[in-house]
């Protein structure tokens, strides 16, 4: 996971990088990025990123991202409970999201469980 970690710092850290992202997100949402002179060829926006990790990245934040039912429950008991239960209730989600993030990551990353 360490190294998923250091290069995704890298990423965000680099303006280059970053630039970069926001060409291949503008080319698969159909922007015209760069426009290239008939019998060249376009220079690859990914530049040195691995493909296979930005499509990783992307399932793990749309696994972030995306609730579930029980989720959706304490979240709908939270303004009902006392302060000190809701900061625990809120605290327990969070780890439960991370460790389906962290499953996830170790079984494409061939950790597997």
């Amino acid at each position: 996971m360490s190294d998923f970690e250091d290069n995704l710092n890298k990423v965000l850290a680099d303006p280059a990088q970053m630039e970069k992202l926001a060409e291949i997100a503008k080319s698969f949402m159909g922007g015209s990025g760069g426009e290239v002179a008939a019998g060249e060829t376009a220079p690859s926006p990914i530049g040195n990123l691995d493909p296979k990790m930005l499509g990783v990245i992307g399932k793990l934040m749309g696994e972030y991202n995306a609730g579930s039912d029980k989720q959706a429950l304490l979240a709908a008991i939270s303004p009902y409970l006392k302060d000190s239960r809701r900061s625990k209730i809120e605290q327990a989600a969070q780890m439960a999201k991370l460790a389906r993030l962290a499953k996830l990551a170790m079984t494409e990353f061939g950790g597997g469980l």
